[in-house]
């Protein structure tokens, strides 16, 4: 079963019209994030079971962050977030709706609530600013736009101890891992945004230092964004 496919049919159908459909229907249509990372995913041979498998992987890896952590969740520098439970995490409203709209998801699709990344429903952050001893320094940042795999273009020039990826559905985020330029073992230690929850779910291209604080001194990770459409890379190190 889709998750949540009645509200998503009622908040976030496919609302652009018919000229602007038929424009793109020969490249496959314009479809949400997530239904293209699984077109793109059925390409490369990925499975439903395959997304399932890497669903499960992430809930059995997830471990809660250490007291005091700091989770970046959209911050800039200087900034405070914070998000309330029951406020919905979006950049859009819409106020109102006078006819049916397809669900967002395709009925025979492989996304499901085990391989998709929902928006948190309550999370606060304080990214990027301290009053204490650092805790460790960003080496490098990069991004890039167009499809799926442009995490493959950010990806760090040297070795790191471990990747962590944001990734809105598995199907994306196996989608770069089938490129074979990022070692499966130091992909998401701790677990995932998949099948939990990610409060940044808008894909803004936020600085991702997830893994920090569970990391001994010396270690560098890399951080992405993964999205249908675009990607964001920041390497750190612990100090």
């Amino acid at each position: 079963m889709q998750p949540g496919a009645a509200a998503l049919a009622r908040l976030y159908g496919r609302p652009w019209g018919d000229g602007p459909a038929a424009r793109f229907a020969d490249d496959g249509g314009l479809v949400p994030p997530a239904v293209a990372a699984d077109r793109h995913a059925a390409v490369l041979a990925i499975d439903r079971s395959a997304q399932d498998e890497w669903g499960w992987r992430a809930l059995d890896r997830r471990t809660p962050p250490p007291a005091g952590a700091i989770l970046a969740v959209g911050a800039r520098p200087s900034d405070a977030v914070a998000v309330q439970r029951d406020t919905p995490v979006t950049t859009d409203v819409i106020r109102s709706i006078d006819h049916e709209l397809e669900p967002i998801f395709d009925a025979d699709g492989t996304t499901t609530a085990l391989t998709f990344a929902p928006a948190a429903d309550g999370v606060a952050a304080l990214v990027l600013g301290h009053t204490g001893e650092a805790l460790g320094e960003v080496a490098m940042t990069t991004s890039c736009a167009g499809s799926p795999l442009d995490v493959v273009s950010v990806r760090p020039d040297h070795d790191v101890d471990r990747l962590d990826f944001a990734a809105i559905s598995a199907s994306t985020a196996l989608s770069a891992l089938a490129l074979d330029e990022f070692d499966p073992a130091l992909v998401d230690i701790d677990g995932s945004t998949t099948a939990v929850g990610d409060a940044a779910a808008a894909e803004d291209l936020r600085p991702l230092v997830d893994g920090l604080h569970r990391s001994p001194a010396g270690t560098t990770g890399f951080g992405a964004r993964v999205s249908a459409g675009a990607a964001a890379g920041y390497v750190w190190r612990r100090l």
